[in-house]
């Protein structure tokens, strides 16, 4: 019995709780202060920074470097590195070649001609009629495209 005396005593009244909340709830709430608010702004000014910087970096994103690619493909056939030359021709340039500009559209007909032209010399492909007429046909396009072709082509 001790017991129960002692927990009715405890036991906070639920009368006595909603007559402190009405009153709690009455009296009007001081208002904001910035050094209690002063998170918020800077979240969001932060957040929109953030989002700008990402806005400018990707406007400002360059191209693909097609003109160093080139240099780099047309060194790799001087140096008979023709598989490393044949993927970059193939896998870095041509899925590209629509934004290239026109002058780099033609070197990129007069390597592939440049390509075809060194397997063939070197043994790496069958030397006929077909192979020639392709060579013939990458670099006449490249000089539709307006390439000068020079004289070790």
């Amino acid at each position: 019995m001790a017991d129960a005396r002692m927990q009715e005593q405890e036991a906070p009244d639920i009368q006595d709780m909603a007559a402190e909340e009405t009153t709690s709830s009455s009296v009007p709430r001081a208002p904001l202060t910035w050094s209690e608010v002063w998170q918020v702004p800077a979240i969001l000014i932060s957040g929109g920074l953030i989002a700008g910087g990402v806005y400018v970096a990707m406007q400002r994103a360059p191209g693909p470097d097609f003109d160093g690619v080139l240099a780099q493909i047309e060194s790799q056939i001087a140096t008979e590195q023709y598989e490393d030359a044949s993927s970059a021709l193939r896998d870095v340039v041509q899925p590209h070649l629509p934004e290239a500009s026109t002058l780099q559209r033609a070197r990129f007909h007069a390597l592939v001609g440049d390509w075809i032209y060194a397997t063939m010399d070197a043994g790496q492909i069958k030397r006929d009629q077909e192979h020639a007429e392709q060579v013939n046909t990458y670099y006449a396009d490249a000089t539709e495209l307006g390439l000068i072709m020079s004289a070790p082509r």
